[in-house]
């Protein structure tokens, strides 16, 4: 049985969420989906927690991220 980490990497981002790279930046970029996180210089992960939050209700998460984000 293999732990999971708190990080998901593109491949499997790509297995719940099949969007080309640029669409899922734009989506980041508009609040629509998790912002991904540099562990390294080349090495992007999303917060786990973040990705199964948005994948339960897409739309109350990112209610709750423009409202965060509004607030400042």
């Amino acid at each position: 049985m293999s732990e999971q980490t708190p990080w998901m990497r593109r491949p499997e981002i790509k297995s719940i969420n099949p969007v080309a790279d640029q669409t899922l930046e734009r989506a980041e970029d508009a609040g629509l989906f998790p912002k991904r996180i540099y562990l390294a210089p080349k090495v992007a992960a999303w917060r786990r927690a973040d990705v199964l939050d948005w994948l339960n209700d897409p739309s109350a998460w990112v209610q709750r991220h423009q409202s965060s984000v509004s607030r400042g």
